[in-house]
C-alpha cells in the first residue's frame, strides 16, 4: 500500500459484554508487525463505531501521521510496541471515549512541535464520563 493510506481500520462495533478481540500471536518471541500507512491502526467512528475492542500483542511502526488513532469508545490497548510514527497514539477530539492502556511501550515517536508519543482526548459530549487509564 502507498504510504498515504490508512493501513488497518476497524469500523464495526463489539459489545460491552462481548468486545472484539484482536490478538497478535508471537512467533519466536516476536509480535506481528503493522508497518506504514498514514494511520497504522485506526478505530473509526463513521456510521457505526468501532467501540468495544481489545487490541493486543502487536508492533506498530512507521505510520506517517498516527501509529494508533483512537476514535471510538471502550478500547483496550495492551502489550503493544509503537515506534517511529509521527504521533504514537492519538485520541480524536470528537467521538472518542474511554481508553485503557496496559503494558505498552511508545518510543521514537514525535517529530516536530506538533507530534507526540501520546496525545489523548476524550469527547465528554458523545461519551459522558469517559476516562483515559
Amino acid at each position: 500500500m502507498p504510504p498515504s493510506t490508512v493501513w488497518v481500520v476497524f469500523a464495526l462495533p463489539g459489545t460491552k459484554t462481548q468486545p472484539i478481540v484482536i490478538r497478535g500471536v508471537r512467533i519466536n518471541g516476536r509480535r506481528p508487525i503493522i508497518d506504514g500507512g498514514t494511520n497504522g491502526v485506526e478505530f473509526r467512528t463513521s456510521g457505526t463505531a468501532a467501540d468495544h475492542y481489545i487490541f493486543e500483542g502487536f508492533e506498530v511502526r512507521n505510520a506517517s501521521f498516527r501509529g494508533i488513532y483512537h476514535h471510538a469508545d471502550d478500547l483496550t490497548l495492551r502489550d503493544l510496541v509503537v515506534h517511529h510514527c509521527d504521533n504514537g497514539l492519538m485520541g480524536a477530539d470528537n467521538d472518542s471515549g474511554t481508553l485503557l492502556l496496559e503494558y505498552c511501550e511508545f518510543h521514537d515517536n514525535g517529530y516536530g512541535s506538533g507530534a507526540h508519543q501520546i496525545y489523548m482526548a476524550t469527547d465528554e459530549m458523545a461519551h459522558p464520563g469517559s476516562v483515559f487509564r
